[in-house]
């Protein structure tokens, strides 16, 4: 846990992220983690970005790739939808 001023971060591995959401009654919708394919390859995003096509393909790749349960474990970066649950 890193803290700062009244500011608090706690980074979560993917298992954790998930046992926290069960924890709190948090039904996951979906999850996907970041940057699975651009990490440490910012050239060949630019190099792609002006092409619409393959841009979109790019985009595509992410986001199936980053549904894979090999890359919720991978990445620095996981997002998660989750429902709210009834009051």
């Amino acid at each position: 846990m890193i803290q700062a001023n009244d500011l608090v971060l706690k980074m979560y591995r993917w298992q954790e992220l998930r046992a926290l959401l069960a924890h709190h009654s948090c039904p996951l919708v979906d999850a996907s983690a970041g940057s699975t394919l651009t990490t440490g390859r910012s050239k060949t995003a630019t190099e792609l970005a002006p092409d619409a096509a393959r841009w979109q393909d790019l985009l595509d790749w992410e986001l199936r790739g980053g549904r894979e349960p090999g890359a919720l474990h991978a990445v620095a970066h996981i997002s998660a939808v989750v429902r709210r649950r009834e009051a």
